[in-house]
């Protein structure tokens, strides 16, 4: 007798079925190109997991390009804007520990998705603030958000992820920070002068909320396509939460 593995593995060249009357063969693994081998969900939270990082590579570069617009529009020194910059960071810390609680405790998709809704909220009232201490408080805040997105993306993408390009395929997602550092700077290059031409002062507030306009079109739905990808699926989810992977 075969162990039950051997019928339900389907691994190279292996004979999958339920018993000697029915049977097939199973395509040996290398004969499919590495990137048909993941699923469509799969591809989903890869992508998700990709634009989100380099959205937030982007949100951190063109920070720096815009700060010294922000200190002359609020009359404070560079040096305060730059407490800006870096409270974000700090609170990136916050935003990573609780998303990393989040998932382990409620699936990698909620946290990824709530990730990417405070994200944009935050940078679009940043966009939007009336005084230096607003922009200093929302930005702290977004740096919660921009925090989140990391753990849950990278998790959700990369741990169902084929092993034959697991390695090669993280590596690409970390390397989508480079990306959204160059993105910024084109960015700002074809798109500050004229929103600053348009009305002083809608320059820097254009590149934060151009970037939430970016930031949900490409991010959001691949993660909610995710859950309602298969309706099926979601409603096992919920009637038997052991029964489905997060």
């Amino acid at each position: 007798m075969l162990p039950l593995e051997f019928w339900e593995s389907g691994k190279e060249g292996e004979k999958i079925g339920e018993g000697s009357q029915m049977s097939v063969y199973a395509a040996p693994a290398s004969a499919l190109p590495w990137w048909k081998e993941p699923t469509k969900d799969q591809w989903y939270a890869y992508i998700a997991a990709w634009l989100g990082w380099t959205l937030d590579a982007f949100d951190f570069t063109v920070f720096l390009l815009i700060m010294s617009p922000i200190a002359q529009e609020f009359n404070v020194p560079l040096i305060d804007v730059t407490a800006i910059f870096s409270i974000t960071l700090v609170m990136r810390l916050f935003g990573a520990t609780i998303s990393g609680w989040m998932a382990d405790r409620m699936g990698r998709r909620a946290p990824l998705m709530i990730s990417i809704l405070w994200f944009s909220v935050c940078n679009f009232l940043a966009g939007l603030s009336p005084s230096f201490s607003f922009l200093f408080v929302v930005r702290a805040l977004l740096g919660i958000g921009m925090g989140a997105e990391w753990p849950a993306g990278a998790a959700l993408a990369m741990e169902t992820w084929p092993a034959r390009s697991r390695g090669f395929m993280s590596g690409v997602l970390q390397g989508s920070w480079g990306l959204g550092f160059a993105l910024s700077a084109l960015a700002y290059g074809l798109l500050y002068e004229p929103l600053e031409a348009w009305h002083k002062g809608y320059g820097w507030r254009g590149m934060l909320i151009c970037l939430v306009a970016f930031q949900e079109a490409s991010c959001l739905i691949p993660a909610v396509a995710i859950s309602l990808n298969s309706p099926l699926r979601l409603l096992l989810a919920l009637r038997f939460p052991q029964s489905c992977p997060p």
